[in-house]
């Protein structure tokens, strides 16, 4: 993994250089085994490069990379898991290679393919290329989005970077606040594609890509790669569903493991997703497999330790438990300053410490992440489901009465979000699913600031309704590319990266992604009664009972005792001092919710969050 910046602009090559170095140097976490700088003399353009080595450790992969004619150019942050199968090609067609990593891979199918070897890169990345013979710079974001990409172009210029803050880096103008993602972030607790917390900022979508031209100053912008719709052919029976699910994760696990020159280490949490994962590494590295489970003390039965370690034994590998510390405060204070930008999800986190704990063992580790967007497992599928046959079924008066009432319930009342969704239409149901502040709550919060004027947030998830063939299908593309894109994997990234730490995801094989949906019938994947009915399938040849007959957990902490206790004096300096963007009156109400017992912690955690990262980075509204 790889920290990539680059700038075209009309400034000398040598400020240019400096402003790449400076925002590489910020980068420096995300790749500490080497740097490089490039600049072209036949345009004005600088790329530059921060490495984490994990292929060809050799020098000869260090970036940015130049074509044996000189004239193509890569700096490239990701993983091409198929590189070996695409070099065999190219090879074939006369092609030979200076290295044995992935890297001039990408140079040479750019090449032979132009833009469309997009279509061939099995892998997870994001990457800018200068063709100096078309005079263009090329930027591309994999399919699911799990590396990050931001940018800003104008008709002169162009500059990008891995993170929000190294792109600041080189912009010659001051950063402002952009009152659009506040809104945005209040809505949801992260900035959705193509928007960011900084005006003017953008980023590439998931599985989108753009070509800017240095003659014409022209940007073209294009997603190369979708979701598929249901497959139209007879459905296979679910023993051959079983089986192709075997298939296809197993060879996506085998890949993730063997496309490396390091160890590759899995993170085993209690769950179905970790755990199958593991017991397919297994079937790979044997008891050579080393597994990892963070244990934080003091948290009971949110502990995953126990059930870790049953299925560690069952897989019989290497497993270390990591005990965590718990000073909380100290980990807060070290996101709000590294974070280039700010996330409500708080399993930031013990995903932080876990990745500090875990990169003193290893560089590389898989997981289980886009397991339940893609094949139904978050609570909130049921609950759909559960509404959509209740409203199906002629209750008309009762559903209208359970939605009224939904509405002047308090926030963080138990069911409140439960009723939303088994009462309202469809698009209000998905638009409410994980909604953190509807739009009057968002209103109270910024009452010192001018009333939004853009439209609602809200639209973003209710545009998913009416797409495929029931609301779980819409719900499960709308989390897959809204949130699992914009929050959960950006989670993952900035956790894993401030740690120096390589994350890989098997479920996030894009053919997998495409088996799930176009193949996968929607009972297979989530039911009123449970979720993940495929994979629990799967999880039953496998692993403890423990794991597939259970209900499922998120990475759970106790949020409520760290807003109350451990960081009621943060609560007090940045919320309540007079500074803050958000009203004091609402953030008192919510404190005395919490206090009553509302479930409103991760309510204030997200504002709390927001503000001391404003503060860190000195922002204000543009």
């Amino acid at each position: 993994m790889c920290g990539i910046c680059g700038v075209a602009s009309r400034e000398s090559t040598r400020e240019r250089e400096e402003r790449a170095r400076a925002a590489a140097s910020l980068l420096q976490h995300r790749g500490p085994d080497a740097e490089g700088c490039y600049s072209s003399t036949w345009h004005p353009v600088t790329l530059a490069h921060r490495r984490l080595s994990i292929i060809d450790l050799s020098a000869a992969s260090n970036q940015p990379f130049t074509s044996k004619d000189g004239r193509t150019v890569l700096t490239y942050n990701g993983e091409l898991y198929n590189h070996n199968d695409i070099r065999k090609e190219l090879a074939r067609d006369g092609v030979t290679f200076r290295t044995t990593g992935d890297t001039e891979v990408i140079v040479a199918a750019y090449q032979r393919w132009g833009v469309g070897c997009l279509d061939r890169f099995d892998g997870m990345f994001a990457f800018c290329v200068y063709d100096a013979n078309r005079g263009t710079l090329f930027l591309a974001r994999d399919r699911m989005g799990e590396k990050p990409l931001f940018f800003r172009s104008t008709p002169d210029t162009l500059a990008f970077a891995s993170e929000q803050t190294s792109l600041l880096k080189l912009l010659p103008d001051k950063p402002r606040l952009s009152r659009r993602g506040i809104e945005h972030y209040l809505a949801y607790g992260f900035f959705p594609a193509a928007l960011a917390a900084v005006d003017g900022v953008e980023k590439l979508a998931a599985a989108e890509a753009l070509e800017w031209s240095f003659s014409s100053g022209e940007l073209r912008r294009w997603k190369y790669w979708t979701l598929p719709k249901r497959s139209t052919q007879p459905m296979r029976t679910e023993p051959e569903l079983i089986e192709e699910a075997d298939r296809l994760i197993s060879g996506s696990v085998r890949s993730r493991l063997l496309a490396a020159d390091v160890p590759v280490a899995v993170l085993l949490s209690g769950g179905i997703d970790s755990g199958l994962v593991a017991a397919y590494a297994a079937d790979v590295h044997g008891p050579k497999l080393r597994t990892f489970t963070v244990s934080v003390p003091g948290t009971g039965s949110l502990d995953e330790g126990p059930v870790a370690r049953a299925v560690a034994t069952r897989l019989a590998v290497n497993h270390t438990e990591l005990a965590a510390g718990t000073d909380t405060a100290a980990t807060l204070e070290d996101l709000a300053r590294d974070l280039d930008e700010p996330l409500a999800n708080h399993a930031l986190l013990p995903t932080l410490v876990l990745s500090r704990l875990l990169a003193k063992h290893a560089k590389v580790a898989l997981t289980g992440d886009g397991g339940d967007e893609l094949f139904g497992g978050y609570p909130h599928y049921r609950r759909l489901i559960m509404g959509a046959r209740l409203q199906g079924g002629g209750a008309g008066s009762l559903i209208r009465l359970a939605a009224k009432i939904g509405e002047y319930l308090p926030a963080g009342v138990p069911g409140r979000n439960a009723l939303f969704a088994l009462a309202a239409p469809a698009p209000i149901a998905l638009s409410r699913v994980n909604l953190l502040f509807d739009r009057s709550e968002r209103a109270s919060l910024l009452s010192a600031l001018p009333p939004f004027e853009g439209g609602r947030p809200e639209d973003l998830k209710a545009a998913f309704s009416g797409r495929a063939a029931n609301i779980l299908e819409d719900a499960l593309r709308a989390d897959c590319e809204t949130t699992l894109a914009d929050d959960y994997l950006m989670k993952v990234d900035r956790a894993s990266m401030l740690a120096s730490l390589e994350t890989r995801s098997p479920f996030l094989d894009h053919k997998v992604a495409e088996f799930a949906f176009r193949d996968v019938p929607s009972g297979l994947k989530a039911t009123m009664k449970t979720g993940k009915v495929l994979l629990r399938q799967l999880a039953r040849r496998r692993l403890p009972e423990a794991v597939w007959g259970a209900p499922k957990r998120g990475f759970m902490m106790p949020l409520s005792t760290w807003v109350r206790r451990d960081w009621a004096g943060f609560v007090d300096e940045f919320l309540l001092d007079g500074h803050s963007l958000f009203s004091a009156a609402v953030v008192h109400g919510l404190r005395r919710q919490l206090a009553l017992g509302f479930r409103v912690e991760g309510r204030l955690f997200a504002l709390l969050m927001f503000e001391m990262w404003r503060r860190n980075k000195g922002l204000a509204l543009a």
